[in-house]
């Protein structure tokens, strides 16, 4: 039973590793391919008795590209640069990808209205825009800190690599692109 659950974290190799100065601090994921995997982030720190963030909130799946824009201390704009942040590149006939495109696909199967608000615990999340599906390529979260307080931590998953590594918040009114599986050049 120890070799199977190995292979099931071994197959999850989406975590986010452990970073130094995460505990007790909200690691804000920007984009992860598999939202399911970081819930058994919690589970597999304690079970190695490495130190507990915070909170984990995971901003958008990461099976494509986008653009992220700081608009002020404590909000950032992401833009999906395919027709929405449930997207995933076109990476070949068949890719891991796929499969954790499929597994976030229960977010994508709610409605969704532009202008809606949703609150989460340390964040708000603003619709934007939507795309001809009727699913969001372009939404504001809006965090109840400025980004740039010593209490985040922030991630982004990189496709190219499969691992995760740590995430410069733009300043104010810079914008970042962050690359999904394919990249130009």
């Amino acid at each position: 039973m120890a070799g199977r659950s190995r292979v099931l974290v071994d197959l999850f190799q989406l975590f986010i590793g452990n970073p130094p100065g995460i505990e007790n601090k909200d690691v804000i994921v920007l984009n992860s391919p598999s939202l399911f995997a970081l819930v058994y982030v919690p589970f597999d720190k304690a079970n190695a008795h490495q130190p507990l963030p915070r909170s984990l909130p995971t901003l958008v799946p990461g099976c494509t590209s986008f653009e992220v824009e700081r608009s002020d201390e404590s909000t950032m704009v992401i833009r999906s640069k395919a027709p929405n942040i449930f997207s995933c590149d076109e990476v070949g006939p068949v890719h891991p990808l796929y499969a954790l495109r499929f597994s976030n696909t229960f977010l994508s199967a709610m409605q969704f209205k532009a202008g809606e608000r949703i609150e989460r615990r340390s964040m708000e999340v603003e619709i934007l825009e939507l795309d001809a599906a009727q699913l969001p390529s372009r939404v504001a979260m809006r965090f109840k800190a400025s980004l740039d307080s010593p209490t985040f931590h922030c991630l982004r998953f990189d496709c190219q690599s499969c691992s995760y590594e740590p995430f410069a918040v733009p300043a104010v009114g810079q914008r970042v692109i962050v690359w999904g599986p394919v990249t130009p050049g």
